[in-house]
């Protein structure tokens, strides 16, 4: 996907939920997510994954959106994760699909 289509699809969904995000502009939120090019490619990362990431607000002392993933329920590639091999461990009887830290190498 694009850097174009993820704006034109993150603007639809930004659209259509104006309650989670009642007093910001769109054109703001554009405009910083063009500005720096590594929270675009975390929200298409979300996007590939089967989430719905949307503004939920705005840090008052920084000036930057919140994004939070949307989706009604978990997307399944990100079911059964933890976070790395310690808090796998504990889990021996049901043994997550893989480790939150295996995948960001």
């Amino acid at each position: 996907m694009s850097d174009l289509e993820l704006l034109e699809l993150l603007k639809t969904r930004f659209e259509a939920n104006m309650q989670r995000h009642k007093e910001i502009e769109w054109d703001k939120v554009q405009a910083k997510l063009e500005a720096d090019p590594k929270k675009l490619q975390s929200l298409a990362e979300m996007e590939r994954t089967g989430g719905e990431p949307d503004v939920i607000g705005m840090d008052e002392t920084t000036g930057e959106y919140i994004f939070c993933d949307c989706s009604t329920e978990t997307p399944k590639g990100r079911r059964s994760i933890c976070y790395d091999f310690e808090g796998q461990m504990p889990r021996c009887f049901v043994i997550p699909y893989m480790m939150a830290q295996q995948t960001l190498l």
